[in-house]
């Protein structure tokens, strides 16, 4: 075989390059050599370059075949110091010549995902309530009632709880999750209990309280709306129409219109039910040590990604549209996933759970318990990252 050696090694790795090179090949130049070997011989020289390669090694082999033919046959080292073929460039520049963002019409994709993921961290939190949780809990062959106040609701207040009335910026709340992403102590005394207020004898009241949207920065509000509707949008009953906003204005505010009661939540639920909803005997998904580790990851991310904090994103029916429907896909499919190999794992000591299985059991019932919510949560936002890969 009759090869031809090119070096692009720099610093130490060209003087220790050189010096292996020449035991095998004649050197022609500054920066090739050229010599005709076994197949044996080539192997061996191969195996010592990579053995003896550093940061700044880069050699490219080339099987001198014919008068005007040649082929590569391997490069070792920094391989992007050539091209597909093993040429070296003439020419470097930073300037952006390919200029291939051009013809990418994806520019918000990135800002898609993050958004639909972080509502897929906090998505499901209200099923962590005692009402449903005993619901999943219960005889699965006796058919249950729906609940007095539907979990997107409940998990919207939690996530209002978090952030708090008096949270200035996006940064903020995002800030905090990446430095400790529990929930304050006294969470429970600042959640608002929608159509339940104790009196001093420990007596229920129907009681509605203010929209969860009304003081959140404006990337929560996005992520908001993405919680409480992942199952259905909110609709107004008493007008038979979800909204009508003709303008950027009209949908900036149109979350603050949506209530409760435009959340499927049941007007002739009894106290004790709706106390039920408001109740959490096993704590909250935000307990869990793997769920803080993916959304710490999550709120890094977020917050060194400047333009979410910059743009209006309300009022980009776009954005908020892909991202609602990537977050539905990826709720579906993992609600679906029973086979603990497919899916990922959770905390131990998580008591907390998000759905059943419906296959017929021995003992006569026809569901049985599936996905700790931890697991579900951090599930879904997996799967919302690959479908966001997918999409383009």
């Amino acid at each position: 075989m009759n090869i031809l050696l090119v070096s692009q090694c720099q610093k130490k790795a060209l003087k220790e390059t050189r010096r292996i090179l020449d035991q095998f090949a004649e050197r022609v130049g500054d920066f090739t050599w050229q010599t005709a070997i076994t197949k044996q011989g080539l192997d061996t020289l191969r195996q010592i370059l990579r053995k003896k390669a550093r940061k700044n090694t880069a050699v490219a082999c080339h099987w001198i075949r014919g008068k005007d033919n040649s082929e590569l046959l391997w490069i070792v080292g920094d391989a992007s110091r050539f091209d597909t073929l093993g040429r070296v460039p003439t020419n470097t520049t930073q300037r952006n010549i390919l200029r291939a963002d051009d013809e990418n019409d994806w520019h918000t994709i990135e800002d898609i995902r993050l958004i639909s993921a972080m509502a897929s961290l906090f998505h499901d939190f209200g099923k962590a309530n005692k009402r449903f949780q005993s619901k999943l809990r219960e005889k699965f062959n006796k058919k249950t009632s729906a609940d007095p106040i539907r979990h997107e609701w409940i998990s919207l207040r939690l996530f209002n709880t978090f952030i708090g009335d008096k949270c200035r910026d996006d940064q903020e709340w995002l800030q905090r999750l990446a430095d400790n992403p529990t929930f304050p102590d006294d969470w429970q005394d600042k959640l608002t209990k929608d159509r339940l207020e104790m009196s001093a004898k420990d007596t229920a009241v129907i009681s509605e309280g203010i929209s969860p949207f009304k003081k959140l920065p404006p990337l929560a509000k996005v992520i908001g709306w993405l919680i409480v509707s992942h199952h259905r949008l909110p609709f107004d009953q008493n007008k038979k129409v979800a909204c009508k906003a003709t303008n950027a204005q009209a949908l900036n505010k149109l979350p603050e219109r949506v209530k409760i009661s435009w959340c499927g939540a049941r007007e002739n639920a009894t106290k004790q039910h709706i106390k039920q909803c408001w109740t959490f005997e096993y704590g909250l998904p935000s307990q869990s040590k793997a769920w803080q580790k993916w959304v710490q990851k999550l709120a890094v991310k977020m917050l060194n990604r400047r333009q979410l904090f910059t743009e209006k994103w309300f009022i980009n029916p776009y954005v908020i549209h892909v991202s609602r429907l990537v977050l539905m896909l990826a709720d579906h499919y993992y609600s679906s996933l029973s086979d603990p190999s497919q899916r990922v794992r959770g905390d131990k000591d998580c008591r907390l759970y998000a759905n059943t299985t419906s296959k017929k059991q021995e003992d006569g019932a026809d569901k049985t318990l599936n996905q700790l919510l931890d697991e579900h949560l951090i599930g879904v936002e997996k799967q919302n990252h690959a479908i966001c890969y997918h999409l383009p």
